[in-house]
């Protein structure tokens, strides 16, 4: 029915030990957020699903 695509997740555990699984789109946020503050890609392979997108309509074109 849908497409498969693997997603990034990481385990964190704060200073109470508490302990928070991160997945999904906050997952990949936060991996471009590192890659934006560190000035270097991640050190390994970013699986970023490849979703279609419509293609772009012209401006000649109307929606009625």
């Amino acid at each position: 029915m849908g497409e498969k695509y693997l997603i990034h997740f990481f385990d964190y555990i704060d200073i109470e030990q508490k302990n928070y699984l991160i997945w999904g789109l906050t997952a990949g946020i936060l991996i471009r957020a590192a890659s934006i503050v560190y000035k270097r890609p991640p050190a390994f392979i970013e699986q970023n699903p490849k979703f279609k997108v419509p293609q772009v309509v012209s401006k000649d074109s109307s929606m009625t």
